[in-house]
C-alpha cells in the first residue's frame, strides 16, 4: 500500500530527474584519499554540495557508479548526484577503479566499504545520516559490503536500482539478450573466458574493447574491436564471430562458465548474504531492464521477507537500465515509483 507522505518525500527528486531545472547552485570538489583497508591505495571522490546549506546538517549519501568506462565521469552519475544535492543532501561519489575496467571482482563489496570508512572520517559531512544510493553491478556489491558488522548498522538507508541476486543467473540473462544489448555479455566473456580457454588474453581483451565501443559509443575508425580482431589468431576470431552469431554457441559457453566459476560466485552473490542487513532497502528494477532482470530484485525482496527485513520493492515501467523512460508514456507508475524513493529518503532522514 502507498503512503502518500512518502510519494511527496520521494516527488522532488522524480521531477529533477525528470528533467526541471532548480535555481539552486550545485558546487563540486574532487580529493583523493589513502585507502582504510589497503595499503598504497588510493580513491578518487566527487563531492556535491551547496553552500546554502550547512553540510554538517543534511544528510549524506553514497553514490556508486555502475559499470561504465566514464567512471564517476558518466553524465548520468553527475546528473544524479546534482538532482540529489538540490533536494537536500550532500553527495558522495567514489571512483572504483575495478568496476570503472569492467571487471566482475570479489574485491568490489572490500572496496565500497573503503569508501564507506572514508566518508565516516570527513568532519564537514553529515556522518550520523549516511545512506547508499546504487545502481546496477555496485548495488549488489553494495548490498554484500553492508552486510559487514563494521558497517551495517552505520548506514541508514539503501537504495539498489536494477541490482542482482545471484550472478550467475544475471549472465544467464545476459546471454539470452544478447541481440538486444550486447553489452554485458561482452563484459561476462571479458572476465570469464579465461575459465574456458587457454592463453586468451588477446580474445578477452577484444570482449573488452566491444563493450567500450558500446559504453562509450564508440562508432567507425573510432572503434577499437575489429583493430583488436584482426590481430586474432584464426581460433579465436571463430570464437569471436561464433559469440556473435550463435545463441546456441553463446549459450554452452555460459554453461561451462557456470560450472567452472559456479562457487567463487556465490563470494559475489549477495543472495547468499542479505540476512546480515541492518538497513531498510529499496529494491527498485525497470520491467524495461535488458541486462539484468527484474526476477533479480524479486528473488531478493523475497529473501528479505524470509528474514523479516524491513525493504520495499519497487517494479516500474519508467526504467530501463541506467535510463529513464519519459514521464508520459507510464504515468501510472509515478506514483510507486515516487514511493520507492520516498521510502530511502524517508529512512535516511529518521531520527535516531
Amino acid at each position: 500500500m502507498l503512503d502518500y507522505k512518502r510519494i511527496l518525500l520521494g516527488l522532488p527528486f522524480l521531477v529533477r530527474s525528470g528533467g526541471v531545472k532548480s535555481s539552486r547552485i550545485v558546487k563540486t570538489r574532487e580529493n583523493y584519499f589513502p585507502s582504510k583497508l589497503v595499503p598504497g591505495k588510493k580513491f578518487r571522490f566527487k563531492f556535491f554540495y551547496c553552500d546554502e546549506f550547512i553540510q554538517e546538517n543534511r544528510p549524506t549519501i553514497l553514490l556508486t557508479h555502475g559499470m561504465s568506462g566514464y567512471g564517476i565521469d558518466d553524465i548520468r552519475m553527475t546528473e544524479a548526484a546534482t538532482n540529489l544535492t538540490v533536494c537536500g543532501y550532500t553527495v558522495v561519489v567514489p571512483e572504483f577503479e575495478e568496476i570503472k575496467a569492467l571487471k566482475i571482482s570479489q574485491e568490489s563489496p572490500r572496496n565500497i566499504k573503503d569508501a564507506f570508512l572514508i566518508i565516516l572520517d570527513q568532519k564537514d559531512l553529515n556522518t550520523e545520516s549516511i545512506g547508499f544510493f546504487s545502481i546496477s553491478f555496485s548495488a549488489g556489491f553494495g548490498l554484500i559490503a553492508f552486510t559487514d558488522p563494521e558497517i551495517s548498522t552505520k548506514v541508514k538507508s539503501i537504495i539498489a536500482i536494477g541490482g542482482f541476486a545471484e550472478i550467475l543467473d544475471t549472465c544467464n540473462f545476459a546471454m539470452l539478450n544478447y541481440e538486444k544489448d550486447d553489452y554485458p555479455t561482452n563484459i561476462l566473456f571479458y572476465n570469464y573466458i579465461h575459465l574456458l580457454y587457454d592463453n586468451c588474453e588477446e580474445l578477452a581483451k577484444a570482449f573488452y574493447e566491444a563493450a567500450l565501443d558500446n559504453g562509450l559509443s564508440r562508432r567507425g575508425k573510432d572503434q577499437v574491436a575489429p583493430r583488436i580482431y584482426e590481430n586474432l589468431s584464426k581460433g579465436h576470431r571463430e570464437i569471436f564471430d561464433r559469440v556473435k552469431t550463435s545463441a546456441t554457441f553463446r549459450k554452452e559457453l555460459g554453461l561451462k562458465i557456470s560450472q567452472a566459476y559456479e562457487k567463487e560466485a556465490k563470494s559475489i552473490s549477495p543472495i547468499y548474504f542479505i540476512e546480515k542487513i541492518k538497513a531498510p532497502v529499496c529494491l527498485l528494477h525497470g520491467k524495461n531492464d535488458d541486462v539484468i532482470s527484474e526476477n533479480e530484485s524479486i528473488k531478493l525482496s523475497k529473501q528479505m521477507n524470509a528474514y523479516n527485513i524491513d525493504h520495499v520493492l519497487e517494479l516500474t515501467g519508467l526504467l530501463s537500465h541506467g535510463d529513464k523512460i519519459p514521464f508520459w508514456k507510464q504515468l501510472s507508475s509515478l506514483p510507486g515509483l515516487s514511493h520507492a524513493f520516498g521510502y530511502f529518503f524517508e529512512n535516511l532522514r529518521e531520527k535516531k
